[in-house]
């Protein structure tokens, strides 16, 4: 025993020695959080930059002891087995789906930096500078820090590479990290920096090859945007395309937001949402906005590094927003909310340092959307049982007032700081929030500490009154975990993959395509019911009923999505007391802020009661209606429900359909139909139109009594009558 401690002890003061006990220590802190447990992204950029600062310094002492160049570099980089081992170890306990994305990830953030490690060091000896670990530090430093600040200050991109610590790869909330081909050009610039190094410290005949290396070096930097090493706004708006400038921004899109969207309508909502929130803020950006939209999440994600995620980098010098096409509906006022805030935000990054603060006073100033709430919803956090225990004062003093935001739930961080914010908005005048969102400081504004604020907040949630609705809702969301709490982060199994693909032909009506790709995902994972019951509902609509009923007929379980299906196979094959029955079942289960998707059930529901089969609803996906010899009543139905079923997949034919059938028969139209038509109609330009209908959904629900629906076909309403301004004047 006492032989293998003395030759333990002689190996930790060996460089080999000392990499490995700091690797070993690394280790043990990551496994403290299950996302840099694994082999990926966020454990390779961490153990990237430990390698770095590491290798170096035990590289200098090994070469000052005599140890070849060539030695120190093969240790270098066979001392990197022990944190890949480590971490793959922990796969017995921790799963690690993505394990082959990972380690391509891992090996190319990591092994460049090291290799780049050993040739700063081995110049640095060779050349006999002076403090050679100190300066060898305060290079690493200002290579890690200096070109990512620069980077993050003056480029539009969501993503970094850096020669230390490798890079990261996407926004926190990204779902799925790719490896895109600038970050390998990235890591062949840091390796060609690394040849440059070596070469140098054996300066003899090598004058040609540095020629040529310093050569692929100037390339890289001079086609930097080109190979993707760092964004450009030039490459962005030459991708998309169009360019509409209104008083206050510039919106940049593809030509396909034009095909779903009217231009000025585009236009129009835009600036509506900008004098809102002047004033609601009571300033406003004193430089244009410019907005890119982006036709799907693969063509954001290869110029931003940001797929799904909508983003304001308030830190640039420009204001921006970054948003998908089918986002700006639900989007856009939150991501501009943050470009306000560029103008009462810290000098640095033109935001605050609390990020509760900075989402919070997003989701505060959001748009109604006609879901529940957002006080009500978080009412669950204090009175569920499933949260109380865990949502206790400091947990939610954490998420308001502490860099903690990102580490909590996104559901519960977005919702309680909203909620908080909202309502200090409603006591305080907004100069005092304003002033705070600066300095932090809640004591000097509001004259008492940010835990008494909460704890006032917290009794003006409890006093609420009870919605069920919004609770069931509130504690859906709010038990959804978090990035740092799923199984696998940042994997996206390939039947999911596969699904959304389909669901994306299926959209666009390309039928033959879906099919194909759904029948793919469900031959990886053929219990993934949201595919059965897709295919099957594409099955149905092509006319292929049988297959369509052989597909969900096993499915025990009841399933949503599968259970409309079968009744929509009951009811298209005449057996209309079952198709009611299922629909009522469908009904009871459906939680009351399903507008869209009750309203299209009791439309159907409707035809089965009135003994009417609904050929219509799944035939039409040719064109062809058959409805001929209906009462007008059941005619206007059916249109109604298949106008539902289209608004997905061709909102123009849904609104056609629509407007069809209210002015076949208005007696049969609920407020739901007027509030859908307004919406599609504001869409589409007809702005006079839109108002009419909007003011009537929202008095339907006003009188029915759900407010969360009523105050937002009142949006609408103010939405269409500011457009229909706006289309005069411009």
């Amino acid at each position: 025993m006492q032989r293998f401690l003395i030759g333990f002890i002689s190996f930790l003061k060996m460089p080999a020695g000392r990499q490995s006990a700091i690797y070993a220590i690394t280790i043990l802190i990551l496994l403290g959080n299950r996302l840099t447990s694994i082999v990926h992204a966020e454990s390779g950029a961490i153990v990237s930059a430990v390698a770095f600062f590491t290798v170096g310094i035990t590289s200098i002492a090994a070469r000052k002891r005599g140890r070849t160049v060539q030695y120190v570099f093969w240790q270098a980089l066979a001392g990197l087995i022990l944190p890949l081992a480590l971490l793959s170890l922990t796969a017995l306990w921790i799963p690690n789906c993505d394990y082959p994305r990972g380690l391509a990830i891992f090996l190319l953030l990591v092994v460049p930096s090291v290799v780049l490690s050993v040739a700063i060091a081995n110049i640095l000896v060779v050349r006999r500078v002076h403090r050679e670990r100190t300066v060898f530090i305060a290079v690493g430093l200002v290579v890690a820090l200096i070109p990512s600040l620069l980077t993050l200050k003056f480029f539009p991109q969501f993503y970094l590479y850096n020669h230390v610590f490798g890079g990261i790869l996407g926004p926190v909330y990204e779902e799925q990290l790719f490896v895109r081909s600038g970050m390998i050009w990235y890591r062949t610039l840091t390796c060609c920096w690394a040849l440059l190094l070596f070469m140098a410290a054996s300066y003899r005949n090598q004058k040609v090859y540095i020629g040529l290396v310093v050569a692929c070096i100037g390339l890289l930097y001079l086609f930097a945007s080109d190979l993707g090493l760092r964004g450009s706004i030039q490459k962005i708006g030459a991708a998309l395309g169009n360019v509409v400038v209104t008083d206050h921004f510039r919106i940049i899109f593809d030509e396909s937001t034009v095909e779903r969207r009217n231009v000025v309508s585009l236009a129009a909502y835009h600036e509506y949402h900008f004098d809102r929130l002047s004033s609601a803020l009571e300033t406003q950006p004193e430089r244009m906005v410019d907005v890119y939209v982006y036709p799907d999440s693969e063509t954001k994600a290869k110029l931003t590094g940001a797929g799904t995620t909508s983003v304001a980098p308030v830190w640039l010098p420009r204001p921006q927003i970054h948003i998908l096409d089918s986002e700006l509906g639900r989007s856009l006022d939150h991501e501009l909310v943050h470009v306000f805030t560029r103008e009462f935000g810290e000098s640095l990054t033109n935001a605050s340092f609390e990020i509760g603060l900075v989402e919070g006073i997003a989701v505060a100033l959001e748009a109604p959307d006609g879901l529940p709430d957002i006080d009500a919803q978080v009412q669950a956090l204090f009175t569920d049982s499933a949260f109380t225990s865990v949502y206790t004062d400091d947990r939610v003093n954490q998420i308001i007032s502490s860099p903690f935001f990102w580490l909590d739930r996104g559901a519960v961080s977005y919702s309680v700081s909203g909620s908080f914010i909202r309502w200090l908005l409603r006591e305080y005048p907004v100069e005092k929030f304003k002033r705070v969102y600066t300095s932090g400081d809640y004591e000097a504004e509001y004259g008492e500490p940010v835990e008494s604020l909460i704890d006032r907040w917290k009794n003006f949630i409890l006093q609420t009154p009870p919605d069920a609705n919004a609770l069931r809702m509130g504690t859906g969301r709010f038990l959804v975990p978090s990035l740092f709490e799923q199984r696998c982060p940042h994997h996206v199994p390939e039947y999911l993959e596969l699904y959304r693909q389909a669901r994306r032909s299926h959209l666009s009506g390309e039928f033959s395509s879906a099919k194909s790709v759904y029948s793919r995902a469900l031959e990886i994972n053929p219990e993934f019911l949201y595919a059965r019951a897709d295919l099957a509902r594409l099955l149905l609509q092509s006319g292929e009923i049988d297959e369509a009923y052989q597909l969900i007929k096993d499915v025990g379980e009841p399933f949503l999505p599968v259970m409309e299906v079968q009744a929509d196979i009951l009811l298209a094959t005449s057996r209309f007391e079952a198709a009611t029955d299922t629909y009522q079942d469908l009904l009871d289960r459906l939680p009351e802020y399903a507008a869209h998707q009750r309203l299209r059930i009791g439309l159907k529901q409707r035809l089965s009661t009135a003994n009417q089969p609904s050929q219509s609803v799944f035939t039409a996906a040719t064109g062809i209606l058959q409805i001929n010899g209906r009462p007008d009543s059941i005619r206007t139905v059916a249109l109604l429900a298949r106008a539902l079923e289209l608004t997905p997949y061709n909102p123009d034919e849904a609104q056609q359909l629509l407007e069809h059938a209210i002015s076949s028969d208005e007696s049969t139209i609920t407020g739901g139909i007027f509030g859908l038509v307004s919406v599609l109609q504001f869409w589409h330009g007809d702005f006079e139109s839109a108002v009419s209908s909007a003011r009537r959904a929202s008095d339907y629900f006003q009188n029915d009594r759900n407010d969360a629906l009523a105050d937002y076909y009142e949006y609408i309403f103010n939405l269409s009558t500011s457009a229909n301004d706006y289309s005069t004047t411009h």
